[in-house]
């Protein structure tokens, strides 16, 4: 299943770079650490009710991350060293691995890709 992150988080974020002036391409370890710093403030919220807890607070932040410094949802695939390949054609992303081709929409893939590599093992 893939992870939504609450659009006020990543606002949060990306607030929070631009304020310090770090660059998010050159830096992805300070905006991990902000992300953080959100996520936490985020679940400490969600102990009152005033907002929803998140699922999965350091999948939250990888997603902010990946969003913000990297690629999106396509840098976790760019990240498996058992990535070999990906093509992407309009809605489609065909991914590469250990002999196997992997096709579905951009949002799933990845969490294709992650299910067959599990089955494998």
């Amino acid at each position: 299943m893939a992870l939504t992150v609450p659009a006020p988080l990543v606002d949060e974020v990306r607030n929070a770079v631009r304020q310090r002036g770090v660059d998010p391409v050159r830096d992805p370890v300070a905006v991990r650490r902000l992300a953080e710093d959100v996520a936490r403030r985020h679940e400490q919220r969600s102990l009152t009710g005033a907002v929803e807890a998140l699922d999965d607070e350091p999948g939250a932040v990888g997603e902010i991350v990946a969003q913000l410094s990297g690629l999106g949802p396509l840098q976790p695939l760019l990240d498996d060293a058992d990535v070999e390949e990906i093509w992407i054609n309009a809605t489609e992303c065909h991914v590469a691995a250990g002999q196997r081709l992997v096709s579905r929409h951009r949002d799933t893939a990845r969490d294709t890709f992650a299910d067959q590599r599990a089955s494998r093992a």
